[in-house]
């Protein structure tokens, strides 16, 4: 009987979308905005930091942006895997003139095509480089990486060729690399 191979994960990835910011509350485009996680994003922090350890991963990623960072370091701490990983690849999309508007107000203010918001193609390539270059580094190995709402859209968009639901802050999404590439393994709301 003819079937297909199985698939022989050789890298997990988990996305971890940072904990609550002001901004998220109030649905404004935070882009490459640094700004700091609220208090229910702590929280938010701490609930997924409890259950990572029920996973085990042997690394730490982040975007170096404090909502980011702060929530890895969080996962670091609780876990006592070592120091967190900076990488400006994780960074949220470049939202430029966008960053600070409410969604609304956004859609008032710049119609669409909007200039000088960087492109998904763009941050497809850059996240795919990074997640490329954990895969290589880390090959067998589970891997944590904390991020941004669009950057993990656009992955999972790409990676299963199909619409996905936006992650919630404190979500995970789980990727594997296989023979064949990517895949989705699961998505969470954690916190």
């Amino acid at each position: 009987m003819k079937g297909r191979a199985p698939l022989t994960a050789t890298t997990q990835v988990i996305l971890v979308r940072h904990g609550e910011t002001d901004w998220n509350r109030e649905g404004r485009f935070l882009g490459r905005s640094d700004i700091p996680m609220n208090k229910e994003g702590e929280r938010q922090a701490e609930a997924i930091a409890r259950a990572l350890l029920l996973v085990g991963f042997s690394h730490v990623y982040a975007s170096p942006l404090q909502r980011a960072y702060r929530t890895a370091t969080t996962i670091a701490e609780v876990s006592r895997v070592g120091g967190v990983v900076l990488d400006h690849r994780w960074n949220e999309r470049d939202y430029g003139p966008l960053e600070g508007l409410t969604f609304d107000d956004a859609e008032k203010r710049f119609p669409r095509p909007r200039s000088g918001v960087e492109s998904r193609a763009s941050v497809q390539l850059r996240t795919g480089e990074a997640l490329a270059a954990i895969r290589d580094a880390h090959t067998h190995q589970t891997v944590v990486v904390v991020t941004h709402g669009t950057v993990m859209h656009v992955l999972a968009e790409s990676i299963s060729g199909k619409g996905q639901a936006r992650p919630a802050n404190g979500s995970t999404l789980t990727l594997l690399s296989t023979a064949g590439g990517w895949r989705l393994d699961s998505q969470q709301e954690v916190s």
